[in-house]
């Protein structure tokens, strides 16, 4: 099963990423708790790497979600509710 990122920057541009799962969901838990702590978001593209300062982004969208990935999941199962202008 294939997975995306999806990247929204600051300034309002997004990027997306599709990757093949690399490893045990273990493992992924431990580079999404990595990430978390680190400065910037390293993607080795074709033929290259993309690093990304993480304050540049304002979220990170990571697809699919797996069960228990982290264990600072505050609220599980919500759903995006429509906003009222």
């Amino acid at each position: 099963m294939s997975g995306k990122i999806k990247v929204k920057f600051v300034n309002g541009q997004e990027d997306n990423f599709d990757f093949e799962p690399q490893g045990e969901p273990a493992m992924f838990a431990k580079q999404l708790r990595e990430l978390l702590t680190s400065n910037a978001l390293v993607l080795q593209l074709d033929g290259e790497i993309e690093i990304i300062p993480l304050s540049n982004i304002q979220s990170l969208t990571v697809i699919p979600a797996r069960e228990k990935i982290l264990e600072t999941v505050a609220l599980q199962g919500a759903i995006t509710a429509k906003r009222s202008s």
